[in-house]
């Protein structure tokens, strides 16, 4: 799925924080390890920020900062032709973060969603504080992507 068409149907960063921690409990619920679940929330993820992210065990996941100038989604699929990891040395696909602001530079390239320095990341979206829309860098997709 194509940026764009993720940021037509995703709902305001409030919704989106509680469907994630809805997410979270449910799965603290059904796995009683840590280790086993998909989905988590961190409400103290550090100061004035908040985490929710997922992790399939096959290499593809996510992250949501919400912070309070912003939110920032990043994704990764392992088998995207977005992949940072296709070519060598590794690099974010052009224009992904093209246009984010400054104040969630920070957010985009947390140590802890990276490999060897390279965020992993074939999908960001942003929002800032105050505004009514998702944004995304203009994003070249390559002419094998496959859409839903």
């Amino acid at each position: 799925m194509t940026a764009s068409r993720l940021a037509s149907r995703l709902p305001a960063p409030r919704v989106v924080r509680r469907w994630s921690q809805s997410l979270a409990v449910l799965d603290a619920i059904m796995s009683a390890r840590r280790d086993y679940r998909y989905f988590s929330f961190d409400a103290e993820f550090g100061p004035g920020r908040a985490l929710a992210s997922m992790r399939d065990g096959s290499g593809n996941e996510y992250s949501i900062t919400f912070a309070s100038d912003g939110t920032f989604v990043r994704g990764f699929d392992h088998e995207s032709p977005l992949s940072p990891f296709i070519q060598s040395p590794p690099v974010l696909w052009p224009g992904l973060l093209t246009g984010l602001p400054g104040s969630l530079s920070t957010v985009a390239h947390e140590p802890a969603f990276t490999l060897a320095g390279v965020p992993l990341m074939t999908v960001a979206l942003w929002r800032l504080a105050g505004e009514d829309q998702w944004h995304h860098g203009p994003v070249a997709y390559p002419l094998n992507w496959e859409s839903e």
